[in-house]
């Protein structure tokens, strides 16, 4: 398999923590999500989270575990708010 050339960069809009169920548990107090506690995240952790991928869509590099020497040029495709 090649490089990855282009990237589909999604938004974070409607995030959810997912209710408990037997094969997952979420524990993220430090966050206000204590284990058992779900639903939507808060609304400034929405907009911290688009604004990176914004950032992250715009600079339109990524690069593998080698680090950034090894940077690659990417064509994305983001959808609109």
């Amino acid at each position: 398999m090649g490089p990855v050339e282009h990237v589909i960069v999604g938004r974070a809009d409607g995030t959810m923590v997912q209710a408990p169920e037997p094969a997952v548990e979420r524990d993220w107090p430090e966050y206000g999500f204590a284990l058992g506690k779900y639903g939507a995240i808060p609304k400034k952790m929405e907009e911290k989270a688009n604004e990176e991928l914004d950032d992250f869509e715009a600079s339109g590099e990524a690069w593998d575990s080698r680090g950034p020497a090894n940077s690659t040029r990417l064509q994305s495709t983001r959808p609109n708010p």
